[in-house]
């Protein structure tokens, strides 16, 4: 009876049995080698996107944004298109109205303390601004710790609509300037990166809300090349559902 011949594999001598047994292990090493490639080639990709990002920090655009939301003297003493504003150390918001600024602190529900995403119950203290301001920021930087991103060097901008036909009109006066194309005429919120601004209405507004949209702010600034919209946008999601998540099981 014919003995059984043993076929060592090519590259590292270990018997495989028969000739077609031994093809198949070399197209599976084959197969591994290239993805192991592939993962080391886009690990070194994203690595060098966030090497540009970190040597060429953004910069704030001033000349980008309209004359309404530029911060001229005007603009902050509240003389120019009837917009004031309030600025924190991450953001400067645009509000028309001390009521409205009133509604935004109301529709943030989020409060600070020690510890990551914090948040605890109790009446708030300090006043309107004080409190807006240390809210934003808390957002803000959530944001930045849940994606691990804190490459923005710019102030973004928050345009606070009253209405939500404010915000569907700045759209579409972007759309019409910047000459792109979109189908969708109502918005709750956006965040344009070219004039580093987001846009809210007081009247949809929330805590996740903002966060989503902080958050591609914080995304279209970490890489010099920005990444695809839908990556964006799971991103952003990803911020948004876990501090709202947080603050309902804090409420």
């Amino acid at each position: 009876m014919a003995r059984r011949r043993e076929v060592l594999f090519p590259r590292h001598g270990v018997p495989c049995g028969t000739m077609r047994n031994c093809d198949i292990n070399a197209r599976q090493e084959e197969r591994s080698l290239e993805e192991d490639f592939m993962k080391h080639f886009i690990s070194l990709f994203i690595a060098f996107l966030i090497t540009l990002s970190w040597t060429l920090p953004a910069s704030v655009r001033c000349d980008d944004i309209p004359p309404a939301h530029k911060e001229s003297g005007n603009a902050r003493a509240g003389l120019q298109s009837g917009w004031m504003c309030l600025t924190t150390k991450k953001t400067v918001v645009y509000y028309q109205s001390e009521a409205d600024l009133e509604t935004l602190n109301e529709k943030l529900k989020v409060r600070r303390r020690s510890g990551f995403l914090g948040l605890f119950g109790g009446k708030e203290s300090g006043s309107v601004t004080e409190r807006l301001r240390k809210k934003i920021d808390y957002i803000f930087e959530s944001a930045q710790s849940l994606l691990d991103m804190y490459n923005c060097k710019s102030k973004i901008k928050i345009m606070a609509y009253p209405k939500k036909d404010g915000v569907n009109s700045a759209y579409a006066d972007i759309v019409s300037k910047y000459k792109f194309s979109s189908t969708r005429t109502d918005h709750a919120a956006f965040y344009f990166h070219k004039l580093e601004t987001v846009y809210v209405s007081l009247e949809t507004l929330t805590e996740g809300i903002l966060a989503h949209e902080l958050a591609h702010a914080v995304i279209d600034h970490y890489f010099l090349i920005r990444p695809p919209p839908k990556v964006a946008e799971m991103l952003a999601q990803y911020v948004d559902k876990h501090l709202k998540r947080e603050t309902e099981s804090r409420r």
